[in-house]
C-alpha cells in the first residue's frame, strides 16, 4: 500500500489531460467540457426523451450547482438548449434540446468515442472490463469517503 498514493495522482492526471483534449475538440464548436458533457447527456436516446432536470444532470455528471448553472446558460445563449415546465412536474423545469443542438449529436458521439478509442489503445477487452471494474469500485469508495467528510 505504500505506493497508494500514485493511483489518485494518476487518475488526476489523466482526469486532466482528457479536459484539455477535450476543450480543445469541443472549442471548434464553441462548447466547453461541461457544456460538451450536458449535450452529451441530454442527446442520449431518441430524439423524444431529449429531456432531464437540472438535478438529474448535476447527479449523472458529479458537477456542483455553481458550474451547471454557469453551462447551462451559456448552452442556452447559444441556443442549443432551452428550459420547459416539466409535464411530470409542474413546480419543476426540464432541460430541452433545440434543433441546433440536435446536429451536434453525432459530433459529439465520435468526439467522445474517439478519446475512449486513443484512452484504450493497447488493451485487450478483458483489461478494459477489469478496469471498469476497478474505477466503479474507486468511485464508490471515492463517494463514500466524501459524504463521510460532509
Amino acid at each position: 500500500m505504500q505506493n497508494s498514493h500514485l493511483i489518485g495522482q494518476n487518475i488526476l492526471k489523466i482526469n486532466r489531460y482528457i479536459k484539455l483534449g477535450l476543450r480543445n475538440a469541443l472549442g471548434a464548436y464553441h462548447l466547453g467540457v461541461v457544456e460538451g458533457m450536458v449535450l452529451f447527456s441530454l442527446l442520449q436516446g431518441n430524439s423524444e426523451m431529449c429531456f432531464k432536470t437540472q438535478e438529474q444532470i448535476i447527479n449523472e455528471l458529479n458537477y456542483d450547482k455553481g458550474v451547471m448553472s454557469r453551462a447551462i446558460n451559456t448552452l442556452q445563449e447559444n441556443g442549443y438548449i432551452k428550459q420547459e415546465v416539466n409535464e411530470k412536474d409542474r413546480r419543476s423545469k426540464v432541460l430541452v434540446v433545440t434543433h441546433k443542438a440536435d446536429g451536434l449529436k453525432q459530433i459529439l458521439e465520435n468526439i467522445f468515442r474517439e478519446w475512449d478509442k486513443m484512452l484504450l489503445d493497447g488493451f485487450e477487452e478483458e483489461d478494459i472490463r477489469t478496469a471498469n471494474c476497478f474505477l466503479n469500485k474507486l468511485e464508490k469508495n471515492a463517494k463514500n469517503l466524501y459524504k463521510k467528510s460532509l
